[in-house]
């Protein structure tokens, strides 16, 4: 057997430095009662996942979209709706009511990716307002664990940030290579914390905001994060210089009468969109002029809105209480009516019967100018166990989404893979998909076969296509002939070529015996033969080759070897072999009743040309029958014989073989 695999032999991985517009680490939305947005379809289409909460929770994408793994800030679950090994009782959006976890703390989970490892990703969780604790709290994912699954990292569990700390946590970007600010509310004081996320971790000491009464839950800012605004009722608009962390209050904007769930930005900055009872619109373009701004407060809509974000797509999403459904600001930097709301725009039967406030936190990433966007290749690499990824060695450092930091990786697995390429602050990411093409299958060993033998390849691959030796694409081949036989099976272009050579049998079959005449009593021993060697099945049960005959019949034998089933019978008739004529040596014609005949009992039932005679002893024939059965009465000519010696002879033939007997009888009167 001959084998030839065609191989790809080495992947280069090629860094690119162009700009790339696709972020989708929110593509995802996972929240509430079991129900989540996917943004990578259009319209945004509703799936089911595992998490149950009534307010906190947040959810991240790869850049491309994927999703990575979702979190209640109690439990975690990756991206296959499993809760990570490592992954439950966190800390934070409580309480525990009756051994369940109600996640009660509005916009109380946020995720923040490690400037120093993009596969690493802080979960940061606040108590809720109605926990005995209030506290903050972070821990670690690395997506490297559990199988490239994602969990916590052990030790970087639970861990206290803050204590005595109002419920609610936002992520913002920081000024310079990666980092990111996490923000806070005191809880004894007016003031905003923002603690500041590098590549060693986070600080312990925050930056602090004074004069800031309102809290960090919901709190948005606008695309720049140059703008935030957050508060109840009184809604408070604050600068935010992301170099320093710091905010300042540039005054107060009213929700009345019920207050605001929540406001969003418009894409440009030009709109704000808030509201509880309605759903609010003011004109930010009247900065810094609040009066303005306040006075251009429209209605957009009525109704009890719950929650409002915006979307990857760069519309506005709102979340109305029991509505089952969910409303969409699809023109949202126009004014008025121009916005195209649509109260009933995404609708499901998955939408559970409980009610929840939360469409989850955002997750803040910076912008493609901090990164360099990713080239994406598919590759195919055919019947190697492994292949080298290579990057130009061009880097600082780098790192590969499966833990690797050297300029090449080996892998030996389909997946997508990662680089990470960093210059100060500057990080480069491609990505790839790579798939395996491994199969074995051939013809097998040289052979003998039947003739009409049908070739197959071991295993047949699902999906492959094939090509014989003479340009057939059959999946088998009809073997008629001696020769060489050669098949190359090609799957997803990937071949590989095997030949064969074959000797055709002929295949005989005998039964020795024919149809024949057996004495009675006399036992046969027929033979059955089949070339090749096969199995054996007699009529009589018997599996042997040979059997021995117990009487007459017909029998058949059947045998089967790997060119097919043949059968043969045979027919045989007894005969009695051994004839005794049994002749009496006197009898009494007297018409008593008994022995008044002359019996002769031949025993020999093949016997022909049958007669027996009578003679006196004068040599006078007295009586002669040519029929079986016939026989003397003790008369001749009607008149009945003296009584005296007698003698007779009988004659017969059995197989034209020629029987005499010659001998006396008494005749008794």
């Amino acid at each position: 057997m001959k084998r030839l695999f065609t191989s790809g032999i080495i992947l280069i991985l090629i860094l690119f430095a162009r700009l790339s517009q696709a972020q989708g680490e929110n593509n995802i939305w996972c929240f509430g009662d079991s129900l989540g947005l996917n943004f990578n379809t259009t319209p945004p289409s509703f799936f089911r996942h595992s998490m149950v909460t009534t307010e906190g929770c947040a959810s991240v994408c790869d850049p491309a979209g994927n999703l990575l793994f979702y979190s209640s800030g109690f439990n975690n679950w990756d991206r296959n709706n499993n809760l990570m090994p490592n992954g439950t009782g966190m800390l934070g959006n409580g309480p525990i009511w009756g051994g369940i976890h109600m996640g009660s703390s509005a916009t109380g989970v946020a995720i923040a990716r490690s400037p120093a490892n993009p596969q690493q990703y802080y979960v940061i969780t606040t108590d809720a307002y109605e926990d005995s604790t209030h506290n903050a709290y972070y821990s670690v994912i690395d997506m490297t664990l559990n199988g490239g699954l994602g969990d916590v990292v052990p030790g970087q569990k639970n861990i206290v940030l803050a204590t005595n700390v109002s419920e609610g946590v936002v992520v913002q970007k920081a000024g310079e290579c990666g980092n990111y600010w996490i923000i806070l509310h005191d809880g004894n004081s007016p003031q905003h914390l923002s603690f500041k996320l590098t590549a060693p971790g986070i600080s312990t000491t925050p930056v602090t905001s004074n004069a800031i009464p309102v809290p960090a839950s919901r709190m948005t800012f606008n695309k720049e994060a140059t703008l935030a605004v957050s508060g109840g009722t009184a809604m408070h608009l604050l600068s935010f210089d992301k170099t320093t962390g710091l905010f300042a209050s540039l005054g107060q904007l009213s929700a009345a009468p019920m207050g605001s769930a929540g406001a969003v930005f418009s894409p440009d900055g030009s709109k704000l969109y808030a509201g509880i009872n309605n759903l609010l619109q003011y004109d930010l373009s009247l900065l810094p002029n609040l009066t303005a701004v306040q006075s251009s407060r429209i209605v957009i809509d009525t109704g009890m809105f719950m929650h409002l974000r915006k979307g990857p797509d760069d519309k506005i999403y709102t979340l109305r209480i029991w509505a089952k459904r969910v409303g969409c600001i699809s023109n949202p930097d126009a004014a008025g009516s121009a916005c195209l709301y649509n109260r009933d725009a995404l609708t499901s039967a998955l939408f559970p019967s409980a009610t929840f406030s939360d469409f989850g936190n955002i997750v803040v990433v910076h912008e493609p100018r901090d990164t360099i966007a990713t080239a994406i290749i598919d590759t195919t690499i055919c019947q190697l166990p492994q292949v080298t990824l290579n990057a130009p060695a061009v880097h600082e450092s780098y790192l590969w989404n499966t833990g690797g930091t050297g300029v090449q990786h080996t892998v030996n697995n389909d997946g997508i893979y990662w680089v990470y390429g960093r210059d100060g602050c500057r990080l480069s990411i491609d990505s790839f998909r790579v798939r395996f093409i491994r199969f074995n299958t051939g013809l097998g060993n040289d052979t003998a076969v039947c003739k009409g033998y049908q070739l197959v390849p071991s295993p047949v691959v699902a999906g492959a296509t094939y090509r014989w030796q003479d340009g057939s694409t059959a999946s088998a081949f009809n073997v008629s002939q001696k020769g060489s036989y050669s098949l190359t099976t090609t799957l997803e272009g990937c071949s590989v070529t095997d030949s064969i050579a074959i000797d055709v049998i002929i295949p005989t079959f005998h039964l020795y015996e024919n149809d024949t005449l057996v004495c009675a009593g006399t036992t046969l021993q027929l033979h059955a033969e089949i070339v090749p060697e096969g199995n054996y099945l007699w009529s009589n049960g018997s599996t042997e080759a040979t059997i021995f005959t117990d009487g007459p019949g017909t029998y058949t034998v059947t045998a089967a070897n790997a060119c097919g089933a043949f059968s043969d019978s045979v027919h045989l008739a007894t005969m009695y072999c051994n004839c005794r004529p049994f002749v009496p040596n006197a009898f009494s014609p007297n018409g008593d009743g008994h022995n008044d005949v002359f019996i002769i009992e031949l025993h020999c039932p093949a016997a022909k040309a049958y007669s027996h005679a009578i003679y006196n002893r004068y040599g006078q024939k007295v009586f002669e029958s040519k029929t079986p059965g016939i026989f003397w009465d003790g008369a001749f000519n009607g008149v009945a014989c003296d009584a005296g010696t007698y003698f007779y002879t009988i004659e017969y033939k059995i197989n034209e073989e020629k029987f005499s007997k010659k001998g006396d009888l008494v005749l008794i009167r």
